[in-house]
């Protein structure tokens, strides 16, 4: 009996010595993956700028492109995540509130740092790496379209010189 008890406490702390050897090889796996892993949320990314919003992505949304609306007709007018708000009446370019506002709106729609972000992937034509969503056809047929360069400047942090 007491060569059973004698066992069953070697045992006892074998066990807890497994147990205690795996826990730190997984904590320290864990924070070598972590170290290994690029920024990706947007809070690790670099900010969307305001100013260069203003300036370059919200003509973006003004321009008439051939065979298609401009984005400001749809988009101040439908219920899906990219919403604008409507120009008053009779402008072309919206007021500095107005620019506020869309900022806090598009930003719904950009995973900042990321070729993700719906912004960049809806307008784009499936063949330059959009995907099949956007009611409104595709604007851009390659990453080469300058005003989605634009786009994705903003996506990646851009700002203004």
């Amino acid at each position: 009996m007491h060569h059973m008890k004698k066992a069953l406490s070697y045992m006892l702390v074998v066990a807890c010595l497994f147990l205690a050897a795996a826990g730190s090889l997984l904590a320290k796996r864990q924070a070598q993956e972590k170290e290994s892993q690029p920024a990706s949320s947007s809070t690790e990314s670099a900010p969307l700028n305001y100013e260069f919003f203003k300036e370059k992505v919200e003509p973006v949304f003004l321009f008439k492109r051939p065979g298609h609306a401009r984005c400001v007709v749809c988009h101040t007018i439908n219920h899906v995540p990219l919403h604008l708000v409507p120009l008053s009446p009779g402008s072309t370019m919206w007021n500095e509130e107005q620019s506020r506002q869309n900022f806090e709106l598009v930003q719904r729609v950009v995973v900042a740092g990321s070729m993700e972000s719906p912004l960049l992937k809806h307008p784009l034509a499936q063949e330059a790496g959009g995907d099949p969503a956007h009611g409104g056809g595709k604007h851009f047929s390659s990453q080469d379209n300058p005003e989605w360069l634009t786009l994705k400047a903003w996506v990646f942090g851009a700002k203004l010189k």
